[in-house]
């Protein structure tokens, strides 16, 4: 290993995350030295990263990484750091330009704000009590501030106090809001925000409660994306010339068509439906009036009212053979839309790494052009051909209860990357639930599986954890209807040979409080080694909700064409 220049090591480790810089440096510690380079230390991500429930961070960057050099520290959803632990840190990077911080314990009190007096690029998850801070605090700590995102966990106390902080950030270019709190208790008043920050060239709402149709042009922002149709509505606004601002529903191309993927968009236009683009992509139809040379990344054909009909089933196919599609990797579609058109799909979309499919429930009254055949839900071809995205790392499935399942067989064969795999299903299938824990068993590459299947046996699936050999798992949800005899040594032989579990969430509709308890002590006498696992059987009539960072895991929400805060940069 030593054979190879510094410099070339140097270009090798730029390449590499801060946990695979970890990883490698725990087997070659003659090459530890590298992380005193500027280039590679210089951005440190550990987000989310599990290794370090057991390593101390504060004392690893003190005696293997020149912390001095670090720039950017991304620990989203390093949840188990204490807040001592957190400031520790910080106190450690006086040079700190940007931090991502989501669903930490830090917050906006005094003694965090001064620690971001550096600081450029802030990424918080805050509860509207914690803002009730001083404005002074913020006005001489955050004042170099320019992109700020916020994730606003709670609203328990009043918002004013969150109105006061952005008065201050005189500097402020970029400003992320995500609501996850679902109570319709005073809402956020955007419309107080932008006032407070005039001067903004984007702006990214994100909330889980109805917010209105905002306005912005006075403020030269026009909407460049809009999303109504999932849990979360999202909407974007970028600085554009105030000549060119108009509603994102009027954007119309310029005819005649030159390329089927217009024709196709048109299509949608006239159901009045959302696009089904990402972002990036949206912005750039919205400031050029032109889709022909759009790469687009993500396409999410998936709506809350049905559209499952020819015309639009055409124009989805239509989207996805385009010269538009190639470098596609992320897709969220209805199964109805790969009838018969699967073969041409793959071909053209070999880059998917995330695929929602979404199972269709058309009938006539639905379809908006009652002339037209609507699709035929009995066919359930496209559920087989999935298995050719080779290089998926994350599915979700919505399964028919005629489906019988022996496509996820194939799908753990040929998706070596496969890591997450989230499958809801309604009824009882017991070739389906076979096929399931088959599945699970003989996967080498799955990490996250999440089954909602009140039918599912829960100790037949227990047992295939159990069996599985690659011993990678870290998080398990499991809702279904009962404990299914699955008894306490059933729990404890996995959890005996699955160590590596971080997340464990059994919600069962029945099931007393005795055999809940007996499980439940199970749970407790594993979990005492790592305070970071969280393991918990449930009634899901008294629910409760994991903690935040798991929350996302669980949700039925999509990951596609939306935005996802974790990815503020």
């Amino acid at each position: 290993m030593n054979n190879l220049p510094t410099e070339l090591w140097i270009e090798i480790f730029s390449y590499l995350t801060a946990s695979d810089l970890i990883n490698f440096c725990e087997v070659y510690e003659d090459l530890r030295y590298l992380l005193h380079e500027r280039s590679i230390v210089k951005s440190f991500d550990i987000s989310g990263n599990y290794k370090f429930t057991f390593i101390d961070v504060n004392r690893f960057l003190l005696e293997y990484v020149n912390y001095d050099l670090i720039r950017s520290l991304n620990i989203n959803n390093v949840y188990w750091l204490s807040l001592n632990e957190l400031r520790s840190l910080l106190k450690k990077l006086p040079k700190l330009e940007a931090l991502y911080a989501l669903d930490t314990g830090l917050s906006i009190r005094e003694k965090d704000v001064k620690l971001y007096e550096n600081l450029r690029t802030l990424a918080l998850s805050v509860s509207t009590g914690h803002c009730d801070i001083d404005p002074k605090y913020i006005k001489n700590h955050m004042y170099l501030l320019r992109k700020f995102c916020l994730k606003v966990i709670s609203r328990s106390n009043s918002v004013a106090s969150l109105y006061r902080i952005f008065r201050e950030l005189v500097a402020l270019q970029e400003l992320w809001i995500e609501d996850v709190d679902d109570r319709p208790s005073e809402l956020i008043n955007y419309d107080t925000i932008i006032y407070k920050v005039q001067f903004i060239s984007k702006l990214v709402i994100k909330s889980k409660v109805n917010i209105p149709f905002l306005d912005y042009k006075i403020f030269a922002l026009a909407k460049v994306f809009e999303t109504r149709r999932f849990k979360s509505i999202v909407v974007v606004y970028v600085k554009c010339p105030f000549e060119k601002i108009i509603p994102i529903k009027n954007i119309s191309l310029f005819e005649p068509f030159e390329t089927e993927v217009e024709a196709a968009w048109d299509v949608m236009r006239k159901f009045q439906c959302e696009m089904p683009f990402d972002v990036k992509s949206s912005q750039e139809i919205y400031m050029k009036r032109d889709i022909k040379q759009v790469n687009f990344r993500e396409l999410n054909f998936c709506h809350n009212k049905c559209f499952c009909n020819k015309s639009f089933i055409e124009a989805t196919w239509k989207f996805l053979k385009s010269p538009n599609s190639k470098y596609l990797s992320k897709l969220g579609i209805k199964s109805c839309a790969l009838q018969r058109q699967h073969t041409n799909v793959v071909e053209n979309c070999r880059n998917i790494i995330e695929l929602e499919l979404i199972s269709c429930a058309s009938d006539d009254d639905t379809a908006l052009e009652k002339s037209e055949p609507t699709c035929n839900v009995s066919i359930v071809d496209g559920y087989g051909f999935i298995s050719q995205f080779e290089r998926l790392r994350s599915i979700t499935l919505e399964v028919p209860v005629f489906v019988k399942g022996e496509f996820l067989i194939d799908l753990v064969k040929n998706c070596k990357n496969l890591a997450t795999m989230k499958i809801v299903s309604c009824g009882t299938n017991t070739t389906l639930n076979k096929n399931i824990c088959k599945a699970v068993t003989i996967s080498d590459s799955l990490i996250d599986v999440s089954i909602d299947n009140q039918r599912l046996c829960l100790r037949d699936f227990i047992e295939a954890l159990t069996e599985n050999s690659a011993q990678k798992f870290r998080r398990i949800y499991v809702n279904c209807y009962s404990e299914g005899a699955c008894t306490p040594y059933v729990l404890d032989n996995f959890l005996q040979k699955h160590k590596q579990v971080m997340f464990l969430f059994i919600s069962i509709n029945t099931i007393s409080k005795k055999v809940r308890n007996k499980l439940q002590d199970i749970l407790n006498e594993h979990k005492k080694d790592n305070y970071v696992k969280y393991y918990l059987i449930q009634n899901s009539k008294n629910y409760l909700e994991p903690p935040v960072p798991h929350r996302e895991f669980i949700s039925s929400d999509t990951n596609i064409s939306t935005v996802k805060f974790q990815d503020f940069r």
